[in-house]
């Protein structure tokens, strides 16, 4: 059954909601930084859910320590 734009959105928000709240919470380094790339990924998929198909998303800065998603 396909997912509406709207719903995969509100999925996306969630994921993300949920991802930012345990990276505030967690001390751990590798667990805020898978974190942080989810952050990131949903971000960059919300983005391109409301952009056009051809028109590609906009580069975020984000801190020099931050990871990058690897595509």
């Amino acid at each position: 059954m396909p997912v509406t734009r709207e719903e995969l959105l509100n999925k996306l928000g969630q994921i993300q909601e949920q991802a930012q709240m345990t990276l505030d919470e967690l001390p751990m380094r590798l667990a805020k930084d898978r974190l942080r790339l989810i952050v990131g990924l949903t971000k960059y998929l919300a983005t391109a859910v409301n952009m056009g198909p051809h028109e590609p998303p906009p580069i975020e800065s984000s801190s020099p320590d931050a990871p990058r998603p690897r595509y």
